[in-house]
């Protein structure tokens, strides 16, 4: 049993935007590689590596002076002469630039100078574009330089002039003018340029891999996403909403540039802020999925701080928030960030393991995953042994959870509590809620059978070497055998387990499958924080053979939300 989150969807379609088009978002493929030649360039500058600086233009000048003054206001029919000798790789920079805001010589360089051999000549290359788009007027750089990455020579920022912004909405003459540029303050520009670095890097890293995709990269204020909460507007304002694909599955990432200059606090106050729009389901119902809440810092020191305060402030809520420092932007798309960031438990593993209970079989494996741990509770229960061989650690610590269950007859819900992994049994999870046909209530489902899930026989072999053939112990009820016919499972154990052991598995096992098999599909009003493992107190008189008057073991549970109504649908386990 378990609520899934985040999930992986397989995408449909792998979109490729041209540099030609007027979308608003720059192509993972860039349209003007068929001009130059294509080919990534064979540096690391690809990937935003090194800062190229830009040279060969006075810090105040844009290149070559252009043909009509810069207080001139360039005319309607000037700006259609000079958009018809621009090139579709001129067209992509502008329109990059005016999504973004402001640009480095390097990021466009990274963007759009992709077919060259060497890094002089793509500096030269960049110059080179820079200077014919500044020498019509419709770039400028601002007057201040910024420090290359890595302490490197400075670079210079261009933006996009009021007649840049003209010419590229000459078709679209409803959209508002750009407003009076200002000087950006310091702490505005960096945070900025670093989102339009994460973008770039995203963009390169993608166009340079076979098995990555940029589906969209979206930016402020587009990306934004507008929600009701206490019946007031808000908006959820991400740097950058991303979507790629990796080995044919989609993922969605809401993504936060941090410089380090909001307080812990203020960053869990934007996590609640992505908790509040979380619980409104109004991503899951549109994309169903929600996406990673992704931080990226400056150093490891500063990750390591914001993931404690994180942890520690948002016990109880979903894991969705991520927080990496920018090398391990590939390996995140990729989803090989250690299992720790997110209690992944899908790595194979393979281990064997004797006379111990399921709660030290998860707290072994998460020593060995470095993943924290929740409450755990004792089984009373020590697996004589247990050996699995390449599998997932979640198949492994499932399989010791079953292990426990035909042993004892007792359930335990192996889940998430906020603070790790966490075992516990559904009586120590119980709600306060009711659940019934005057109280929260919409509609049921009510099945009752003995074809699954069902036996009154239950035969247990060990192999012995000794003689050659099986020991075999049986426990079995013969009144419902009368009333039902035999129903017999069938298992065998390892020859570690003596006959008392046997003896007691198959008691305990006899036990828990010798019912009829009583199933429950509910959908009900709401209630916040009810999730599977849970238990609840139903009442439901007249249900089919009984009348429901008991706690019911939640075993899958999903909320909806639409117009401000929350709404969930779950199944129990056998009542």
């Amino acid at each position: 049993m378990e609520n899934t989150m985040k999930g992986h969807k397989p995408t449909k379609n792998q979109l490729s935007v041209p540099a030609t088009e007027a979308s608003n978002r720059p192509s993972r493929r860039s349209g003007f590689e068929r001009e130059n030649g294509a080919g990534p360039c064979g540096n690391s500058t690809a990937k935003g590596g090194d800062s190229i600086p830009f040279q060969g233009i006075p810090s105040h000048a844009a290149g070559p002076e252009p043909t009509h003054s810069k207080t001139m206001r360039l005319t309607r029919q000037q700006l259609i002469q000079i958009e018809a000798h621009l090139s579709a790789r001129d067209h992509a920079v502008l329109q990059a630039i005016r999504k973004y805001r402001f640009l480095t010589s390097t990021q466009i360089g990274n963007l759009y100078i992709t077919a060259c051999s060497t890094k002089t000549s793509k500096t030269r290359q960049q110059n080179l574009l820079l200077q014919r788009l500044g020498g019509h007027g419709l770039i400028r750089p601002l007057a201040r330089r910024v420090g290359g990455a890595g302490g490197g020579s400075t670079v210079q920022v261009w933006y996009l002039t009021e007649a840049g912004q003209r010419l590229l909405t000459l078709n679209d003459p409803g959209e508002h003018p750009r407003k009076r540029f200002n000087e950006p303050s310091a702490l505005f520009l960096e945070h900025t340029l670093a989102i339009a670095e994460c973008a770039v890097q995203l963009t390169c890293l993608c166009r340079e891999s076979e098995d990555l995709t940029l589906e969209l990269a979206d930016t402020e204020p587009s990306c934004w996403r507008k929600y009701r909460d206490d019946n007031r507007v808000c908006y959820l304002k991400p740097d950058l909403f991303v979507i790629t694909s990796y080995d044919g599955y989609e993922d969605r990432w809401f993504i936060e540039m941090d410089l380090g200059s909001e307080s812990p606090a203020q960053v869990v106050e934007k996590c609640n802020a992505y908790l509040r729009y979380y619980y409104t389901g109004i991503e899951q119902k549109a994309t169903e999925m929600f996406p990673l809440v992704v931080w990226i810092v400056k150093d490891k020191t500063r990750k390591e701080s914001l993931k404690t305060y994180i942890r520690e402030s948002l016990k109880g809520q979903p894991k969705m928030f991520l927080v990496i420092t920018p090398d391990e932007l590939e390996p995140m798309l990729r989803q090989y960030i250690e299992t720790k960031e997110l209690c992944y438990l899908k790595a194979n593993a393979s281990y064997g393991f004797y006379g111990q209970t399921v709660g030290q079989i998860i707290q072994q494996i998460a020593g060995d995953l470095q993943v924290d741990t929740g409450a755990i509770a004792d089984t009373g229960y020590a697996i004589p042994s247990l050996y699995e061989e390449d599998q997932s650690c979640l198949d492994i610590i499932q399989s010791a959870v079953q292990q426990t269950l035909l042993n004892t007859g007792n359930i335990y819900v192996f889940y998430d509590d906020g603070n790790g992994l966490a075992l516990q049994q559904p009586a120590d999870m119980m709600s306060d809620v009711l659940i019934g046909e005057n109280s929260l209530l919409l509609d049921y489902t009510y099945k009752t059978d003995i074809d699954a899930q069902t036996y009154n026989s239950i035969k247990l072999a060990r192999p012995n070497e000794e003689t050659g053939h099986a020991d075999v112990v049986i426990a079995q009820d013969s009144a419902t055998i009368g009333q039902w016919g035999l129903l017999q499972l069938y298992q065998t154990v390892d020859g570690d387990v003596n006959t008392a052991q046997m003896e007691d598995q198959a008691a305990a096992s006899l036990k828990y499958y010798n019912r009829r098999l009583r199933t429950l599909s509910v959908s009900s009003l709401g209630v916040p924080g009810l999730r599977a493992g849970m238990m609840v107190l139903m009442k439901v008189p007249g249900l089919g053979d009984i009348s429901l008057d008991q706690y019911v073991l939640l075993e899958k549970v999903s909320h909806t939300w639409q117009n401000d109504v929350h709404t969930m649908d779950f199944e129990t386990m056998a009542i």
